[in-house]
Parts: structure tokens; sequence; C-alpha cells
């Protein structure tokens, strides 16, 4: 069976969402379409491939089979059939892309035409989201720190770029937007990977100006990005004004002097800064060794500066009391203070001197204080008199020691001594102290200074001295535990306990000592990581240590306890990874002296025993080459500290930094965790990517291995295998699209590949029929063939295959039948998607090389004027037909010229009329031609004019006698007439062959040749015959030849002479070669073609100047266009150059051609009619090509070029020229092409070819364009641009009227049109940038195609 059922996908583009409505994974249903009729079941298979990663993005499709038409049987026929499936995406929670993909027809039966819709595009829609938010919703800044970071954070996992704007203004707050703070907006893009924070810096205005402390503005969040849920969209920036106002006491008020009763001013004033608002500062008095109230008045003053006064200064007057007692000069002060934080107080303080106007006696203690210690058994104490004149009698003081209690707590005075000052001065008097070994308290006692003499006065505060004897012996008291090392818990779960004790190592104690011990969190917290058994107040416990019988035991609120003091610490167990964890046991005691801690602290350190464990989250995972991918590693447990894992790659097939990034890397595990940040197991995430080359290999494999260095890591799924799928093709095409071959012959077509393998790639050539007819089905043109041909058959690792070719032998059969030109079709094909054939056909057109001869029946024909007519036979023999063949019959003036001698003759022979491919003729013919011939009576010499028989078009007649000479014999005889039949001057030799025609027989002829030189003589010979050779002759001499002959008929004479010129072969000049002159009167243009002779050296050529009409061309090399030629008569001159080495011209000859333009005849035939064969413009390249055929014989053609630069000429006579490299890529071009045939009828065609420019992408028609067959349409055409097939993949047609656009490929079909002329619009698509093309050029403008047609 030879029928065939067409499939195609019903669709040509899915949505797959990411998940269903109730979360589930989502699904799309995609459906195949059978066409055609079929009795038995068809079976398709189809795969999944695309960007989108298998497993992450949705679940792969390999090679699963559809079965379409199910029920169909010999006995039960399917017309059509649909068959559908499921295609799962994988839902995760990553914000992603849309990615797309692809189900692809992968294998089919043999039965099975697939249609253009080979693949169909899965569009992977995510419908995932992030939260993002402000880290903070209020934040404070110094104004001097001049910026502020703004941060945002993103929850949530990020595939793509997300963009958020952040701005800020001053909103409803009192910060003012310019003159506090800088407008901001910027946009801030989380990218995958990235830091899940970013921040945006927002300008502070530093203004130096104390104003409100604090001002506010805003910023707000947004964004226009779906998949973003902004739950914290605004902050509250707070401005905290740091600017100063610096003020002082003025430098002179510092120090004052004043008498006792009178008053002193203190100013203030502004030396820095500037007050957009109030600021307050307070003078107030403050005691010094003048005492409040007694010696001054107490005085507290306010001053308030503002914009107005600040550059002013503000004083206040405080005032001195008076009194009866001898005083030394005493002082008070005055400061400067400010509850305001902008104010810095420069001298802060001014001191005054208050200066005493009283007479006596003033007496004190020289100290106010005395410490000793008991060891030292004395001390003394010392008093100073002093007064404004000296002492005229004794005074007396007594020194005494008060004790505020004894034993019994009795108070009690002792004097110690009395002292008599004769003279002003300083006495001192001594007292005991006593000494033991015990540990006790400090003594405290006063002494006191007193007199009775009323001219005495004792100065108030000196009066008394603190006398303070302290105990010179230590009691030791230490803190000791039985481990500081503990791990947390035991293999039971329990959690570990530690005893400490609290001991008196050394000294005797004679009073009660109170220590207390408690315990002080480092990064173990208490209640969380361990807590004590101390539970006493404030969860310290006191211990007391005494002897027995203290009196003062009793008198405390204590226990009364002694000698070794213990308790527990519990540690609290948990399944939390965390770092060793410490704190500290401490002892304190209120006691000043007589004790010594040691140890006071002891530091515990808690060592954690609990695991956690890491894994990648998946075994196995597929890749497409070329792509970036991310693993994963889901690590479980709680986490109070981070934690360490090691990926490091391994290699497989695939060679790490070759195939794939390396990864040797340590990856922290729940970074940021601590004590007060503890985090829960996740996940985090490597990216790598896959290495793109243009190499079509296997499926290549590597590992990644995850392990780790922390004991408290436990590791599962510790290896990550991965594949890597290829995603290169070779492109295999036919070298040539078109071959032209000869029957008979074993044809080699050449097909190649471009790329590299590392694996071979098969494809199969198959020969289709057209017009030839193979062996297949019996045809006798060609021997078929289906073979299956393998490329990079050696191609490995080790050996890569690039850029090969096969040469596919085709046998041409031979047969003896002149037939049209036939035509088959080469096919390629593959089933390896790594093959990649944009024009899979290629067509050989067999020529046929059998040869028919036509001729005419004589070589040459002689009729008398008075006949009236001649007949001519023409003949074709020589083998069959399948197609008729024309030959062309006309005549040509010799001496005889038409429409006066003869009448002219234009005629087309067709033999074989009833010949096709399916009547095959095989008899000769034969065709009969009439001239008709003029009789005139004029006695004229015999006239002749000549036939000529043309095949040119057909290469299968072969024209044995393609002319023959008429000649027309006058009736009218005059006498003997004699003619030159040749002239064949010497060139290369020295002779001279004439050959002679006489009218009657002669009865004698003598020829004489006369030398124009000196040099040689005349030579005299007979030449009745009519042939006569001169030989012997210079090469350098011209000759006349003379000819005499007398008529044996008549008796008539007749004479005849020719001149001959000398030949030199150092003579240059030129000759016209093909057609000579070309003039094409529609473009006013005419074409020379030339060639330069007589130079014997071939270097160097030959150089010729070009004159026409006596002005010099600017170029002279033929084919020479001259363009713009008016009508009328002109003169073409060409002169060859003087070579300046090499062999040189002994002579130059100018070449002379005269030429006439007119204006084209309306009396001339029809023109001939010029139809292009094919057209091949520039796409890649910048080459156009040039193909035409001509409905008859021409003498010549010309391809003009009109462009953006100018115009440009080449000749095409043939039909074929390839014009390389003559336009720029950028400009519409117009190839023109214009042909003559030989009666002066003149031909053209046209054809726009428009520009193939990068920037600019459209489509053009290609081959027959548009073909209408009954109600259908089919148009033929292609994408234009580098890249073509990148930029735009698809295009859109659209029919004006009848529905469109829709998308669209070449060849594409509409049927069931109306009758009538019908519109359509051919419009390319730019296609968008993608993450796998980021290097894709974009069209800067599509282009598109509109045309009529009729149906």
């Amino acid at each position: 069976d030879n029928d065939y059922v067409s499939v195609s996908f019903e669709e040509e583009r899915y949505t797959l969402p990411e998940s269903n409505s109730d979360g589930t994974d989502g699904n799309v249903s995609v459906c195949l379409k059978l066409y055609g009729k079929t009795q038995r079941p068809v079976t398709v298979y189809v795969s999944t491939a695309g960007t989108a990663i298998v497993d992450a993005d949705y679940y792969a499709i390999s090679n699963m089979s559809i079965l379409l038409a199910p029920d169909a049987s010999p006995w039960q026929e399917v017309n059509e059939d649909t068959q559908c499936f499921d295609v799962f995406a994988r839902n995760d929670d990553s914000v992603e892309n849309n990615e797309t993909f692809y189900v692809r027809i992968v294998g089919y039966d043999d039965c099975v035409d697939v249609c253009s819709a080979e693949s169909a595009i899965i569009i992977h829609e995510d419908s995932d989201a992030v939260n993002i938010s402000f880290v903070d919703e209020k934040v404070f800044v110094n104004e001097s720190s001049t910026c502020v970071d703004l941060c945002v954070e993103v929850f949530g996992v990020v595939e793509r770029d997300v963009e958020v704007i952040v701005r800020s203004a001053s909103g409803s707050f009192e910060a003012e937007e310019g003159k506090d703070f800088k407008l901001t907006e910027e946009v801030l893009t989380f990218q995958p990977g990235v830091s899940s924070v970013l921040c945006v810096q927002q300008v502070i205005v530093n203004d130096v100006l104390v104003e409100e402390d604090v001002e506010r503005f805003q910023a707000t969040l947004t964004s226009n990005d779906s998949a973003v849920n902004v739950t914290e969209d605004k902050m509250c920036i707070s401005i905290l004004d740091d600017d100063e106002v610096v003020l002082c006491i003025e430098e002179e008020d510092l120090n004052l002097e004043v008498e006792e009763g009178g008053f002193v001013s203190v100013c203030v004033s502004v030396i820095h800064g500037s007050c957009e608002r109030d600021v307050v500062v307070t003078l107030e008095t403050e005691a010094g060794t003048a005492t409040e109230d007694i010696d001054f008045c107490l005085q507290q003053n306010n001053l308030t500066f503002t914009m107005d006064n600040a550059a002013m200064s503000q004083c206040r007057r405080f005032q001195t009391k008076s009194d009866t007692a001898l005083e030394d000069t005493e002082k008070f002060y005055v400061r400067l203070l400010s509850s305001d934080s902008s104010v810095v107080i420069k001298n802060a303080k001014a001191s005054i001197e208050i200066i005493d106007t009283n007479n006596g006696v003033l007496a004190y203690f020289t100290e106010d204080k005395l410490v000793v210690y008991e060891n030292e058994t004395a001390a003394t104490v010392c008093v100073n008199v002093s007064a404004n004149s000296p002492l005229e009698r004794n005074i007396t003081l007594s020194v005494q020691k008060n004790c505020k209690y004894d034993i019994n707590f009795l108070s009690y005075d002792t004097v110690i001594e009395d002292l008599v000052f004769s003279e002003l001065g300083t006495q001192c008097a001594e007292f005991e102290i006593s000494d033991n070994d015990f540990v006790n308290e400090k003594t405290f006692f006063t002494l006191s200074l007193s007199t009775c003499d009323s001219f005495v006065t004792v100065k108030n505060t000196m009066s008394k001295v603190h006398v303070v004897v302290k105990d010179d012996e230590v009691a030791v008291i230490g803190l000791s535990v039985a481990s500081s090392n503990i791990i947390e818990d035991d293999e039971m779960g329990n959690g570990a306990v530690i005893v400490a004790c609290v001991n008196l190592t050394d000294g005797k104690l004679n009073r009660t000592i109170a220590v207390t011990a408690y315990t002080e969190n480092g990064t173990a917290r208490e209640q969380i990581d361990y807590y004590s058994d101390l539970k006493f107040e404030n969860e310290k416990a006191k211990f007391l240590f005494s002897p027995p019988g203290d009196p003062y035991r009793g008198k405390r609120d204590l226990p009364a306890v002694s000698g070794d003091h213990c308790f527990s610490i519990h540690i609290m167990a948990d399944d939390i990874m965390e770092e060793t964890e410490t704190f500290t046991v401490r002892l304190y005691t209120s006691e000043k002296h007589g004790v010594i801690l040691y140890p006071a602290i002891v530091e515990i350190a808690i060592i954690d025993n609990d695991d956690v464990s890491a894994a990648f989250n998946q075994t196995k995972v597929s890749i497409m080459e070329g792509m970036n991918f991310t693993f994963c590693i889901n690590y479980y447990g709680m986490f109070e500290t981070s934690a360490t894992v090691n990926v490091m790659s391994e290699d497989g097939s695939a060679t790490g930094a070759q195939d794939y990034d390396d990864v040797n890397q340590q990856i922290i595990l729940a970074e940021g965790a601590g004590p007060f940040n503890q985090l829960m197991g996740g996940v985090v995430c490597v990216a790598l990517s896959a290495h793109d080359d243009d190499i079509v290999e296997g499926t290549h494999n590597f590992s990644i291995h995850l392990n780790s260095s922390d004991s408290c890591v436990k590791i599962n799924n510790s290896v990550l295998s991965i594949c890597i799928l290829d995603n290169d093709s070779i492109v295999i095409e036919h070298t040539e699209a078109d071959y032209a071959v000869l029957e008979g012959v074993m044809f080699d077509l050449l097909v190649r590949f471009t790329g590299c393998l590392e694996r071979s790639v098969q494809y199969r050539a198959t020969t289709a029929d057209i017009t030839a007819l193979g062996s297949l089905l019996g045809g006798t043109d060609y021997n078929s063939f289906d073979r299956l041909l393998t490329f990079g058959s050696s191609a490995s690792q080790d050996n890569i295959v690039c850029d090969e070719s096969q040469s596919i032998t085709l046998e041409i059969r031979e047969d003896n039948k002149l037939e049209y030109v036939e035509h088959l079709l080469v096919t390629l094909n593959s089933t390896d998607t790594a093959a990649s054939i944009p024009n899979p056909v290629a067509t050989v057109n067999i020529t046929d090389n059998t040869t028919l001869q036509a001729s005419l029946d004589r070589a040459g024909y002689e009729v008398v004027e008075e006949a009236g007519e001649l007949e001519v036979t023409v003949s074709l023999t020589g083998g069959s037909l399948e197609r008729p063949v024309f030959v062309s019959f006309t005549t040509m003036n010799g001496s005889a010229i038409a429409g006066e001698d003869y009448v002219a003759v234009n005629q087309p022979l067709k033999f074989g009329s009833t010949a096709s491919p399916l009547n095959c003729v095989n008899t000769v013919e034969n065709i009969a031609v009439n001239v008709s011939i003029i009789d005139d009576p004029s006695d004229e010499e015999n006239e002749n004019f000549f036939i000529n028989l043309n095949a040119a078009s057909d290469a299968g007649i072969d024209l044995s006698t393609s002319q023959a000479e008429v000649v027309i014999v006058d009736d009218n005889d005059d006498g003997l007439e004699i003619y030159f039949i040749n002239d064949t001057p010497m060139v290369e030799g020295r002779t001279i062959t004439l050959s002679l025609e006489f009218s009657h027989t002669v009865s004698e002829a003598t020829c004489r040749l006369e030398h124009n030189s000196d040099a040689d003589e005349d030579q005299t010979t007979d030449c009745t015959s009519g042939n006569v050779v001169f030989s012997g002759l210079g090469r350098q001499v011209a000759y006349t030849v003379f000819v005499s002959a007398t008529s044996a008929e008549d008796g008539s004479v007749a004479e005849i002479s020719r001149s001959i010129s000398a030949i030199d072969r150092a003579q240059c000049s030129a000759h016209l070669i093909n057609e000579g002159v070309l003039i094409f009167p529609p473009i006013n243009l005419v074409v020379v073609e030339f060639e330069l002779d007589g130079h014997t050296s071939d270097e160097p050529p030959l150089t010729a100047t070009c004159s026409l009409d006596d002005v010099e061309l600017p170029s002279c090399v033929s084919p020479l266009f001259l363009m713009d030629v008016t009508e009328g008569n002109h003169s073409l001159t060409v002169l060859v150059n003087q070579p300046s080495e090499g062999s040189t011209c002994r002579r130059i000859r100018s070449f002379n051609v005269d030429f006439t333009v007119e204006s084209e005849s309306d009396e001339l035939s029809s023109p001939p009619e010029i139809t292009f064969t094919d057209d091949t413009p520039m796409v890649e390249t910048r080459d156009i090509r040039v193909n035409v055929s001509y409905d008859r014989s021409v003498s010549g053609a010309v391809c003009l070029l009109e462009h953006g630069r100018g115009n440009e000429y080449i000749i095409c006579t043939s039909g074929n020229a390839d014009i390389a490299g003559r336009r720029n890529r950028r400009f519409d071009v117009t190839l023109s092409v214009y042909a003559i045939t030989r009666d002066g009828s003149i031909g053209s065609v046209s054809r726009d070819i428009p520009s193939l420019d990068g920037p600019h992408c459209g489509v053009h028609l290609i081959n027959e364009g548009i073909v209408v067959t009954g109600n259908s349409v089919t148009i033929m055409f292609e994408k234009d641009g580098p890249n073509r097939n990148s930029i735009h993949e698809e295009d859109t047609c659209e029919i004006v009227g009848n529905g469109g656009p829709i998308p669209c490929t070449s060849p594409y079909v509409v049927p069931n049109l109306s009758t009538g002329q019908h519109t359509m619009i051919i419009r390319p698509v730019q296609r968008t940038q993608t993450a796998d093309l980021p290097d894709l050029p974009l069209c800067r403008r599509l282009r598109s195609l509109e045309f009529t047609f009729d149906v």
C-alpha cells in the first residue's frame, strides 16, 4: 500500500498552568488529529523538549506512543480521528518566567505524512508569588549621617528577575522635600541566587541648623509585577537633628572677686551655630568653700536664645551675704547648664571668690578625713590657726576622739590632747591604733576640734576629721566545680548536672562575711540552655561565713550557716544543633576589705551533641546543553548555628570546565542562625550551567557529591547524577538545489552537512518522479533509489568530524527519443533529531542528448530570374520525436535585395506537431518552402541571396546544412563579367590565393600582380581556370591584382582589379567580435564588443584608448557600454596604447566603428519574449543569479541593474549570468533584461529584488510564487535577512476579507476560495530574545509583502 494519512497537532500552541485550582500539578490536554481514510490503526510517537527544565518545570514525555483510529479495520474505515494525552507541569513555589517547551512528533508509521505542525509549543505559565516588604517599619537616622539605607526583603524563591519601586516623599509628615531630604525613586531588581535583601540609599540633607529634635518623612514600596505581594508597603524615616549650638561663659567672667554682701554679674554668649527654634540654658549657683544661703544667695536663672538674639550676650547678677565671723576667702561657683541635647557648653563654670572683711582668729583641721591601718599602731592629726593680725595672747584648742559605739553599742568622747597656740601656725596631736590577727570590720571614729575662747572661730567645714581604721587581715573564699566542660545530654537524652561549691580556703574570721553566688549568661541562656538551684532573692544565693558567737548575726536578716556551700546547675537538653555555648558562675561580696574571692569566676562550656542532616533533593536530573541549572540541598533539623557542607563535581562521560561548570565549593546551611534566631531545616541551591557547543554528541553524564567535615551533619542522598542532553544539530543539504545532467551518464549528487559530530547521524535519500519516470514504477529514464546513508561514521569524543560531504550516484538512462527536459526530485529526510534539513529537495533536470538533423535538400540553388519561384525542401532525419521542434527558415540579402530581387521569408517550420511524451513520432518529415523571385527588366549581373536554417533555441537539432546560396541568374545578358569569389590575403605565409568566376565561358584570362614597390618585379600568369596562386611575396608590401578575360561566347572583354594591403605582424589594431555592435534604443544603450590584436607578447596585455565622436571615454574595455547615446550617426575609434615593456607595436593602426542610432521602428516584427526561468536573489550573500529564456534566437542581450548607487550592465546573451558582489545589501534593486534579434526587434522584462539587510526583515516569493489550482491557491515564499529563521521563525498570512491573520509557513495552501481577485498580506513576526538566545539579532523594521491574484 502506498497511500498516506496526515497527522498534525490540533493546536500549534497550548498553555500549561503550573498548578490547578486545588494546588495539584497543572495539566493540559494535547490532541493529535488524523486526516484521511484508513482501514488500520496508525501509531505515532511523541516526546517533549525545550528550555523548560524536565522534572523541575514539567514531567517529561519520551517516545510515548499514540494510537490513532484504534477502531479502524478492513470492515470499518475511519475518515478522521482525534486522540488526546495530558502534559503535566511540576508545581513549585518559585517565581519564574513563563517557559517554553515542545511536544514533538518523533516517529510514525510509514503511511503517515506529518503536516507542518510537527511540534506543538507548550507555554508553561508560572502562578507563584513572593512577599516583599521593608525590612524595618521605622528607622532613625542622625542628620549628620547624610544618608540612610532603605532595605527591602523578599520572602520566597525567585528564579527570574523581580522588580519593585522604592519612592520617598513627605507625605503627611513634617520633614520637607529638598530641605531635609532628597526625593528618591529607584527600581530594585531581585535576581535568582542573589541576596534576598536589597537597599536603596536615601540622601539626608545636613543643614547645620538646630531645629526640632525629630522630623519625619516616609518611603513607599510598590511593584508592577503580578507575582509580587507587597506586605509592608510603608516605612517611616525619623531624622534626628544632631546639629549643635555652642554657648559659653564669657572669658572675663570665669574668675571674679566680690566682697561680702556685694553683687557680681556673669554673661553668656553664642560662639558657634545658629537656631531655628528657642534654645534655653540655665545659670545656677553651686557651693564651693562658701555655703549656700550663708555666704551667698542660691539662684537659678534661665536664658533663652532665639534666631533673633543668638548673636547677643545675656547677663545675670548674683548676690553674696555678709556676717561677723572671721573666715578665709571663700569660693562659690556659677554653672552654665542645659538639658537641650543640641547645646554644647564651653567654659561651663565661673569661679567667684568672697573676700572676708571681719577681724578675729580662725581655727580648723588641716584635713577632714584620715585613713590608717591596724598595724600602724599610732597616727597624728594637725590643727591650723590663722588671723588678719598676729596673736597678742595664747589660745587653747581641744582635740577629742568621738566613738559611735563600743562593743556594748555605747557612745563616748575622749580628749586626746589640748593644743595651746602662742602664735599663728600649725600644731599636731597623736593617738593610738590597736591591732589583731582576725578579719574584722573597719573601725570608724571622729576627731573634733573645739574651744571656749570667744575670740576664736572654729571653721565649720573643717571642724571634724573622720578616721577610718582598716583591718589588714585577709580571708580567701573561692568557687569550685566538678567540670567546666560538659556534654549537653546523655545517651538517654537527659540533660547533664554540674555541682558547684563555695569554700573558705584561707584566713580567720572575727565577723560574718556574706558571699553571693550567681550565674551569668554568655552564649548560653538561663532557663533555655540551663538552670540552677540558686533560688534566693534575684536568683542569687547569699552564703554566710561567720565565727561562732558573732554578736551581729542576730542583728541581720540572714541565715546562720557556715562552712562549704554547694548547689546544682542543670543543663537543659534539646534537639537543636548549636555552637558550644558558655555561661559563668560568679561570686560577689559587698565587703570592701578583708576578703579576696578567688577564683571568683568559673566558665562552664556546654558541648552540643545534637545532629542535623543534609541531602540532595533529587538523585537524577537531565538538563539541556547550554542551559543554566540549579540543584538544591535540603537540610533538616533545628539550627542555632550554621553548618557547612561541601559539594564537588566528578566527571563521567562529561568533562568539567569543558561540558559543564566545575563545582567545588563549601555551602553554608542555615546561614544567619543564632541563639536568638533559631532556624528550621531549609533548602539551599547552587547554580551551574551546561556548556553549549556546536557539536552533535550523545547524552553525557557527570555527578555531584555531597559531604561534610562537620561531625554534627549527617549526609543522605550524597550523589546527584546529571545527564546533559544535546541540543545541537547539523544542517544536511544538497550542495545544489538544481542539477542539470545529460541522458546516459552516471551522475553524482553531492550532499553535505554543516556542523560538527561526535557521533554518527543517519539520513535517507529518496528519488521521486516528476516528469522523468524512474525504474521503481517501471520507467526508463533513470534508476530509482531509496538509500540510508551515514554522516560521521568514525566520529567519537576523540575524533570530531566537521563539515563532511558525500556523493550519491544516480544513473540516468539513455534513449534515442528527442524529448523535453525531464525532472525528478531527490529528497533528504532523517528521523535523527540532530539532523536539520531546511531544504530537503533537489531537482535533477535531465537534458535530452538525442540529436536530429535538419538540412536543406541542396548546398546551393540557382534560379533564373524569370522563373518567379524557387522551391526549397527542409528535411528532419535521425530519430523519433516526443515533442514538436521548430526550425527557423529565413532569407538574407546578398547582392540580391529583398523586395527588389526576391520576396523575403521568415518562417518557423514545425516538425512533429502531434508529438508528445505519450505520442512518439518516428517518421521523417520534409517541409517545402517556396521563395518568390522578382523578375525585372534591368540588365544586371547575376545576384545572390542566402537561405538560413536556425534552431539555436533547440539543442536537439543539428543543422547539417544551415545555409545555402541562391543565385538569381539574370536573363538579360550584357556581356562577360568577372567576379572575385574570395580573397585570402597573406597573413602568416608569403602567398596570395585568388578564386574567380566568369559569367561566360572564356577563351583566355590573364592575372597580373603589380607590386607597389620597386623592390620586386610584377608577376603575370594565366588564370583561365579561375584559380591562381602568387607566391614568394614580401610581408610588408602592398599589391594590386589586375584580371583581364575574353568571352568565348560573344567575344566581349571584361577587366577587374583588387588592392591587397601590406600585412605586418608588428602592426597593432583591433577588430570586432561576437555580434560587434548591439544597439538598444529603448534605454539609449550601445554595446560594442571588440578584441585587440597584432601584439605578439602575452605580458603585459595590450590596452587601448576609446573615443566616441572624438571625445575620449573614461574606459576602453570590451564589452564597452555606451550610455545615453543620442539618435544619429556616430563613430567609435579604438587606438591601441603602445606597451611600455615586452614586445612593442612597430605600427599602430586606429580601428574605427561607425554606427547609427535610430528610434525603434514600428515596422519591425514582434519583439522577442523573455521569461525568468527562476530568480534567486541575494539572501545571505551579495550575489544575483540571472536565468532567462528567449522564445527565439537573439543577437545579443544585456542585463541592467538599477540600485541606490547607480546603474550596472552585464552581457547576458546566453540567458545566464551570475552577478557576484554587485550590490550593497541595503539597496532595493531592479533587474531588467533587454534582448535584440537579428532584425532589430527588442524585448525586455524586469523584476524588483527587495533590499536584504539584517535590520530589515521581510519575505519574498520564490519558485513559481503563486500557483492557483481550481479554487485553491498555493503560496511559496521565503524569509530574508541574516539569521532569518531565528529572527522570525513563523509568519502570519491574511487573505483580506477571508479571515486571518494566522501563523503560516511555506508552502501555504488556502482552499475553497471564491472566484475573483484576492489580496494576500504576509507579515513577518518578530521573535523575542530568550535566556537560551540572549544575543539574538532583532529586526529594526519588519516589511510585509502584499500582492493580488485571481481565482
